[in-house]
This record gives structure tokens, sequence and C-alpha cells, in this order.
């Protein structure tokens, strides 16, 4: 198990996004763009909700030095891209994570990615550069990839 650490990126890019109507997303979880692709009356940022599936483009990650840091809906949230030579600590979801496997999304954080195969296809925001299970935090080397899933 990792514990949170907060830590300054190297080379890792971030932006601000406005969390969408009808949304909350948590420090640690994937972000990807919500269904509308304009910004909101009072906010020049695009909006996001949290990624839930393993078929959701990621475009970053929610962070903040707070671990337990929640975003309601219509506030900003500093995303980090998935680009670069990053690593970044995640929240682990259902199913845990495992040190050098490729993780995917899930409704509660990350987990290990499914075998590779010739099915639909997925993506992957990177790799576990640390082991945990759900509920832990564990940092992800970024890699954005897109995987067929077994």
């Amino acid at each position: 198990m990792a514990t949170y650490r907060p830590q300054k990126r190297i080379d890792g890019d971030s932006r601000m996004y406005t969390v969408a109507s009808g949304q909350t997303v948590r420090a640690g979880m994937g972000l990807k763009l919500a269904a509308t692709d304009t910004a909101p009356a009072n906010s020049n940022y695009p909006q996001v909700q949290e990624a839930a599936a393993d078929t959701d483009v990621i475009e970053s990650i929610a962070y903040s030095d707070d671990p337990a840091k929640t975003w309601a809906a219509g506030e900003l949230v500093e995303g980090i891209f998935l680009q670069g030579e990053v690593t970044i600590p995640v929240l682990v979801g259902t199913g845990d994570m495992t040190r050098g496997l490729q993780v995917v999304a899930v409704s509660d954080g990350f987990t290990d990615a499914p075998a590779h195969g010739t099915g639909s296809r997925i993506y992957s925001p990177g790799v576990a550069v640390e082991t945990g299970t759900v509920g832990q935090w564990a940092s992800i080397n970024v890699q954005k990839v897109a995987l067929s899933k077994a």
C-alpha cells in the first residue's frame, strides 16, 4: 500500500476545468470531457465529469493536495494532463491495482486493465508503479494508450 503524498509534478502540465452540471469529482479520479463541449455561462473552462468505465477517454486526473477533496457542479478543478514523463497519485478502485500493469478507470478509481485481446477498445492513462487496494492511493506513470479488451 502506498500512503498518499501530494507531490509536485515534474514537466506535468495542468489546466482548469468546470465540473459539469449534476456531477461531482473526487481527487485522484480520471476526468473525461462532459457531453457538452461549451463552457458554462460563468466560466471559461471546459466541463468535465469523472471517468467511470474502461471505455471512457480520460482527459486528465483531478489533482489536489487534499486526498479527500471533492468538487461540486460548477466548481473549478485542476486536471493533470496525461502526457509526458509524469508520475501522479490516483485513487485505487474496485479490483485493486498491481505494480507494472496498465490501469483503467472504474466508478471508484483505477484498477488493473483486463487482458489484451481482440474485443472492444479501452483506454488506459498509464502503468501502476505501486500496488494498492480499493480506497488506497497509489501512483501511476502516465502513458496514455488504447488497448483491445479480451
